[in-house]
């Protein structure tokens, strides 16, 4: 009689074991990208497949702050679009994670492409109004588990009163701000009754008088307040004769009065808006300062000096496109916007770098803000420093920008500061909640209905 033997039992690994793995590898690699620790639950866990436990990428202490983690693996992603996909939870799951005060994340994974999600289980479900609805909408963009999620993750498992901050990163660094000082002025400002009333009329009395009278003054119930000295003949039809006054304009530019800082303001404006030459010019519409250009001409590039040396920069640059039924030409004009504001007692210009586009080099291209918002999504920290700085030098003592109103206002250097703390120009990117990163930092691109390139 022959004896049977048991057969032996091979170990074997099923395709969703292999399929978890992987989504467990994918949680945990992106974890130890941000310097943290993944704590497993092991076998036999019931709802919660590990731990998030947040250290300072800089010092390597723990920030004392631990969240849980449930994540589902999945080989395709259920009502998926671009944009978007559903995942839905199974009740007693949802039941488990939202009891006690534990944060938990639920994350989503799928290995195939290396794609994970995720949302705060407890953020998410508490204000809903149909607690039968187990069902989560991913958005992608918003969504994404990824090492630039520390910040956000953190804060979910900070408590209220933890009292719990980031450490910066331990470097010098040195930070331009977008500040001139305005470091000259004229010395008096003027008063004089008028019995104009209209702005048009101010105008129309000075035609012909003096054509280097530019627009630095204003009507103010029935007066003239102007930095032009309203003596002169320039203003004699304008002004009632034997009623002009001067004043010290420092009385303006430091008094504590709302009125009178406003009226200092409108001034500065107004000057600021007079001083321009050929090549730059204030478009009111926009409320900007523009470099001039012409389909004609082209491409312009135009010395400045960088923080370094001399640098060229194209201050005017022509695109072609190509549209259904014909070519298309437009110029990127460098532009800025101009508001002063004063900080502990000194005046300064803030100057906030922007674009124009046009079809002819003065009016609007029809795709102007379309344009703009792409310019502006997809420009880093280097084009807008060059661009900060080459109209620093335009306005500095050296250029000709205020040959109209020779001496009406000067301006220092752009304030430096250095900080004793690093910004991540990386992560600030990453949570700055107005960045798109899908649009070509390409003026023209396919985002229009044609495409264009630079010549």
């Amino acid at each position: 009689m022959k004896r049977l033997r048991k057969a032996v039992k091979r170990s074997t690994m099923s395709k969703p074991g292999i399929l978890g793995r992987k989504g467990l590898n994918l949680v945990e690699n992106v974890v130890l990208q941000m310097h943290s620790r993944w704590i497993s639950s092991g076998a036999g866990e019931v709802g919660i497949d590990g731990y998030i436990e947040f250290f300072d990428s800089g010092t390597g202490r723990s920030f004392g702050t631990t969240i849980a983690v449930q994540a589902r693996h999945v080989s395709e992603f259920v009502n998926e679009d671009p944009d978007s996909f559903d995942y839905l939870c199974q009740k007693s799951e949802l039941n488990y994670w939202m009891s006690g005060n534990m944060p938990v994340i639920l994350v989503v994974t799928r290995p195939s492409t290396k794609e994970a999600y995720w949302i705060d289980v407890k953020g998410y479900f508490n204000n809903r109004a149909d607690a039968s609805d187990t069902r989560v909408h991913f958005v992608k963009s918003s969504c994404k588990f990824v090492p630039e999620s520390f910040h956000e993750l953190i804060r979910v498992g900070e408590s209220v009163d933890s009292g719990l901050y980031l450490a910066p990163v331990p470097k010098t660094e040195n930070l331009i701000s977008n500040l001139l000082p305005l470091d000259g002025y004229p010395p008096s400002i003027y008063i004089a009754k008028t019995e104009l009333r209209k702005t048009w009329e101010v105008w129309g009395a000075l035609q012909g008088k003096d054509r280097d009278v530019s627009g630095a003054w204003l009507l103010r119930d029935g007066q003239i307040v102007s930095f032009h000295n309203l003596s002169t003949r320039a203003w004699s039809n304008v002004c009632v004769a034997g009623t002009v006054k001067a004043y010290p304009a420092a009385e303006w530019a430091n008094s504590g009065d709302s009125t009178r800082q406003r009226e200092f303001v409108q001034l500065c404006n107004q000057a600021l808006q007079y001083c321009q030459n050929d090549n730059i010019k204030y478009w009111p519409d926009e409320d900007c300062f523009a470099y001039a250009g012409s389909l004609e001409e082209g491409t312009v590039k135009v010395s400045y000096r960088s923080l370094r040396h001399q640098s060229r920069i194209s201050t005017v640059t022509k695109y072609e496109g190509k549209g259904r039924n014909h070519d298309y030409k437009w110029l990127r004009h460098m532009a800025f916007r101009g508001q002063f504001r004063r900080l502990d007692g000194k005046w300064y210009l803030e100057v906030t770098p922007t674009y124009r586009f046009t079809k002819d080099g003065k009016n609007l291209e029809r795709f102007h803000e379309e344009r703009l918002r792409a310019m502006k999504r997809s420009e880093g920290n280097r084009t807008v420093l060059s661009a900060l700085l080459f109209w620093a030098d335009m306005m500095s003592a050296q250029r000709d920008l205020f040959n109209k109103s020779e001496g009406m206002l000067r301006f220092g250097r752009l304030i430096k500061l250095e900080s004793n703390v690093g910004i991540s120009d990386s992560e600030w990117s990453e949570r700055n909640p107005d960045a798109d990163r899908s649009y070509s930092s390409v003026p023209g691109d396919s985002f229009l209905p044609f495409e264009g390139k630079e010549v």
